[in-house]
């Protein structure tokens, strides 16, 4: 099995290990019904670092985007983070993704941890249409951990150099110091509580996780938590999750996510014909 940047810390915390997408993650530290209900009433940290990020950047980058992806990416602004599903020709799904609208054409797509190689690929083979775009696989160099819940902004505000009460919901800022780390934070989340993604280079991801926890944790305000309460959490907040409610075979619309298809944007995007 494959393993995060963070993994060795995982026992230090309790954690149980299990096989997710060939990820050797944690299930639970606690119980998933603690972690649950931490997450609704105080906080929650998960290490999401399986998630893949791929880079898409150069002039081309939006039409190559706009092309791809059924949400309209053009709304998006550097600071935005725009959510879409990706379609095959036949409507089914390649996979949905966060996709971090940053500065200088650049925009980091957040995947899902069984699809990276896919995902990469199938936007790799696109880029070729394009004229001038790059695409990089940046997975193995990035860290994330997910903060969730009520506490969120009181515990990273105290290791965050940035106003956090400014960061509006589905916006993200780079170059951010946390604790020392330099990263870039979204105000996002796969819980349907208020909460931070926070991204920053592999090798610091041990570090960023332990200092979220000791921001909060002597006062009961943040719990370490796993996989088994992050899909209960999602799932209560009507969250798709890949291989479930979305597959190849099984599209946006199937999957009631009607809303982030953007049949009137102007452009043809793959998919489009067999959605309609």
């Amino acid at each position: 099995m494959k393993k995060t940047p963070l993994y060795d810390i995982y026992e230090k915390y309790g954690g149980r290990i299990i096989d997710f997408s060939g990820w050797a993650l944690p299930v639970q530290f606690t119980s998933i019904k603690e972690e649950h209900a931490a997450c609704r009433e105080r906080a929650a940290l998960w290490d999401v670092s399986d998630m893949g990020e791929i880079m898409v950047e150069g002039p081309d980058a939006l039409n190559l985007l706009q092309f791809l992806m059924v949400n309209d990416i053009a709304k998006g602004y550097p600071g935005r983070v725009v959510y879409s599903p990706m379609c095959y020709p036949n409507g089914g799904t390649v996979d949905d993704m966060m996709i971090i609208c940053l500065e200088g054409q650049r925009y980091l797509l957040v995947v899902n941890a069984g699809n990276i190689e896919k995902d990469y690929e199938w936007i790799l083979t696109a880029s070729k249409y394009f004229k001038d775009v790059t695409v990089k696989n940046l997975s193995a160099e990035i860290a994330e951990v997910a903060l969730q819940g009520p506490n969120s902004e009181k515990v990273l505000q105290k290791i965050c150099k940035y106003p956090l009460n400014e960061l509006k919901y589905y916006h993200g800022v780079e170059h951010v110091d946390v604790a020392g780390i330099d990263t870039l934070i979204t105000r996002t989340g796969y819980t349907g509580e208020d909460g931070f993604e926070v991204y920053c280079k592999a090798e610091d991801g041990i570090a960023l996780f332990e200092a979220i926890l000791e921001a909060g944790m002597d006062d009961g305000l943040v719990v370490p938590a796993g996989l088994g309460c992050r899909d209960t959490l999602r799932f209560e907040a009507s969250m798709p999750l890949y291989g479930q409610e979305l597959d190849e075979n099984h599209g946006p619309l199937v999957a009631g996510l009607g809303r982030f298809v953007a049949f009137g944007k102007g452009t043809y995007f793959v998919g489009s014909t067999a959605l309609m």
